[in-house]
């Protein structure tokens, strides 16, 4: 029969350094993937391999997102309290890095580009927002535009000017 993750050590140790509270939200999914992680952490501490910090931020994927941080706030535990933050730091960036990986922008959008993963409005230059104020005036009329800049304002801004 298997031990009660919720018993294990680590867990303990948790609950003597003050995270009571957090491990109130753990599932027994939760606290099997924690286990793992505690696992991790004794393996880093003797293989500072970045196979290591790939595996535990594979397993805090699978967590629910309020448990993940448990995982950074066990490191002094297998460690030492000095390596809490740079080593929480790696895990933070490989799950970074695997969630630009793994949802990559679908496809382009006119207007846009992408930066930092995300959607951004494309610079565009004064001469073409010209352009577009030439070609709105021009379909709407000088009276129609005036009467409608709220609407010229938002054809500007989704053109990417301010």
């Amino acid at each position: 029969m298997a031990s009660n993750p919720k018993s294990a050590e680590h867990v303990r140790w948790l609950r003597a350094n003050g995270h009571g509270a957090e491990l109130g939200a753990l599932t027994g999914t939760d606290a099997r993937a924690l286990a793992a992680i505690a696992a991790c952490w004794q393996l880093y501490a003797v293989d500072r391999s970045p196979r290591v910090i790939e595996a535990v931020a594979s397993i805090v994927g699978s967590m629910q997102p309020k448990c993940g941080a448990l995982a950074g706030m066990l490191i002094p535990w297998a460690l030492d309290w000095s390596d809490e933050a740079p080593v929480w730091g790696l895990v933070l960036a490989e799950l970074d890095r695997r969630d630009r990986r793994d949802h990559p922008p679908l496809s382009p959008v006119a207007g846009f580009v992408v930066e930092d993963g995300a959607y951004v409005p494309a610079p565009v230059s004064s001469d073409a927002l010209a352009r577009d104020v030439l070609e709105i005036v021009r379909v709407l009329g000088a009276r129609e535009t005036v009467d409608n800049l709220g609407a010229v304002e938002r054809v500007l801004r989704r053109r990417g000017g301010r």
